[in-house]
């Protein structure tokens, strides 16, 4: 998702607007936003699959620091 489309669906001005983001639901009201550091060819407004490059690996860091690496493929390489 995009920082602009996050803080649109937030109602709130917590993300950056040039940003790209993923986030993973784990339960109701529950979830980790993840910043994303990696180039993923978005441009932080409305973010999709279609403008994620394929075959990266990409990283970011969630709203407690916490370091993630996401796969866009089946496995990380």
């Amino acid at each position: 998702m995009g920082g602009t489309e996050l803080n649109r669906e937030t109602t709130s001005l917590d993300y950056d607007n040039f940003s790209t983001y993923a986030i993973i639901f784990w339960g109701e009201e529950e979830a980790s936003v993840i910043k994303i550091s990696s180039f993923t060819g978005c441009d932080g407004q409305d973010a999709t699959k279609n403008c994620i490059v394929s075959g990266l690996n990409l990283e970011g860091r969630d709203q407690n620091g916490r370091v993630w690496e996401i796969c866009t493929i089946n496995a990380c390489i």
